[in-house]
């Protein structure tokens, strides 16, 4: 559960988190340079992020632990596999959640520039991720119809408001 939490709440690679070491998180920020591109995050922690992040004990260098010592790679992947079945999401795979959280923090209002620095990407990634998957969500198709009906509501509202227009207004008397 916390890898998870620690991937949709930062968007950092799988690899970039089992490296994630405490002293990487100083009670507000995690600070890390990226393994694959060698960028710097600097970057605040969610509330809730930051309350499982303070009930975590911490029993090893790195944040991500299992019986006191950091996670392997192989073995993490094991049991996420095993997770994920279990929870019926066949298919789902730890890197997925990099895409998730961009499209969480676009829902969220984040600018592209916010979420590049978020996530290490660059603005062109960000769009390209957003153009491949966050017409996939159906928050926006709820969020489209409901600004279709206000629209409409407005409309009908200015209908109804508006002054009667008498049959003789255009004529000359």
């Amino acid at each position: 559960m916390l890898a998870f939490e620690l991937a949709l709440g930062t968007g950092q690679r799988k690899g970039d988190l089992l490296a994630l070491t405490w002293s990487s998180y100083d009670g507000q920020r995690i600070q890390l340079r990226q393994a694959k591109r060698k960028r710097f995050i600097d970057m605040p922690v969610t509330r809730s992020l930051k309350a499982i992040l303070d009930a975590q004990p911490r029993t090893a260098d790195t944040i991500l632990t299992r019986n006191g010592k950091p996670w392997g790679s192989v073995n993490f992947d094991h049991l996420w596999r095993e997770t994920v079945l279990k929870a019926g999401r066949n298919g789902l795979h730890f890197h997925d959640l990099r895409g998730t959280a961009c499209t969480v923090l676009a829902q969220a209002g984040a600018t592209p520039s916010e979420i590049a620095a978020m996530l290490g990407w660059t603005v062109s990634t960000v769009a390209r991720m957003l153009d491949l998957y966050q017409s996939m969500t159906a928050s926006l198709s709820d969020s489209a119809v409901a600004k279709i009906e206000a629209h409409q509501t407005k409309l009908q509202n200015e209908v109804q408001n508006a002054a009667p227009v008498s049959p003789n207004s255009g004529e000359n008397q």
